[in-house]
């Protein structure tokens, strides 16, 4: 179920009040594969209830053309998933996910194991354990099968020199 900020509020409370484990994750999920596939399953073995939140399209530009699926269309299909609950679509005005993780303070976080190695000039990734934490929730980093939509579409598209 694709989710508005203020349906979220409701909906989350109800969640904690019934006990069950909040777990979420965020990104661009711009082209759907089997990377995200996993992960996403591999979230929903740790909470009852995940929620995902999608990046904006303007955050979500990761080249030309990019995002190749506009917001709405990115989050009617990750919400076509089963292991995911929620989905969460809306403008941030904020580059992180931290005014999601406010919103729905997760159990759990979830990121890839790439993102626990990557050296991040911009500290985004410290900026959001950080406020999971504030809320007593903490981060997973998740191993699974670690693909790139980027590469898998600077590849289709015949631009080699960036699939490195």
């Amino acid at each position: 179920m694709i989710l508005t900020i203020n349906e979220t509020i409701k909906i989350v409370e109800q969640i904690r009040s019934s006990g069950s484990t909040i777990g979420m994750a965020q990104g661009a999920f711009d082209l759907i594969h089997a990377g995200h596939i996993e992960h996403f399953m591999m979230c929903k073995d740790y909470c009852d209830v995940l929620f995902v939140v999608l990046v904006p399209d303007r955050y979500a530009a990761k080249g030309p053309g990019r995002p190749v699926y506009k917001q709405r269309t990115r989050s009617e299909i990750v919400d076509c998933l089963k292991m995911v609950d929620y989905v969460l679509c809306d403008e941030w005005n904020d580059e992180t996910a931290c005014l999601a993780i406010d919103l729905i303070k997760p159990n759990f976080y979830f990121k890839g194991t790439e993102y626990r190695d990557k050296i991040d000039l911009t500290k985004n990734i410290d900026k959001e354990i950080e406020r999971v934490r504030s809320h007593g929730g903490d981060i997973i980093f998740l191993s699974g099968t670690i693909s790139s939509s980027t590469k898998l579409i600077n590849y289709i598209t015949g631009t080699p020199e960036l699939c490195k």
